[in-house]
């Protein structure tokens, strides 16, 4: 299992305040790092800091135009329901599942429109 209070360490260290605490930022990461190793059997590969600072600055938006007005798309208690929809999503051969992934793009987006048009799993 990960150490979570190593990472969390980490991410303490790189956490410059913003739309959500520091709880909330931990626990997205905690739900998806148990969630990824329930699904694949193995713990998340580490993380730099500046994928976890990233990671960190978009968590509370789901386009770029948000993140721009900063206005909040989501709320960290909503990401349980997003993050099981990812994993039940099929991707492209070659998709690991990385936290970076679901990070990335629009793939939060979809799958967060996926669960509000009622087709999430």
């Amino acid at each position: 299992m990960m150490d979570f209070d190593t990472f969390s360490k980490s991410v303490e260290r790189v956490y410059k305040g913003g739309p959500y605490t520091i709880q909330d930022v931990l626990y997205v990461f905690n739900e998806y790092f148990n969630t990824y190793q329930d699904e694949t059997g193995l713990n998340h590969p580490p993380l730099r800091r500046e994928q976890i600072r990233r990671i960190i600055e978009v968590m509370p938006y789901l386009t770029a135009e948000s993140a721009k007005l900063g206005t909040v798309d989501i709320e960290a208690d909503e990401y349980p329901q997003i993050i099981a929809q990812h994993f039940a999503t099929n991707y492209r051969a070659g998709c690991d599942y990385n936290i970076n992934h679901f990070f990335s793009g629009a793939v939060r987006f979809m799958r967060y429109r996926e669960i509000l048009n009622g087709r999430g799993m």
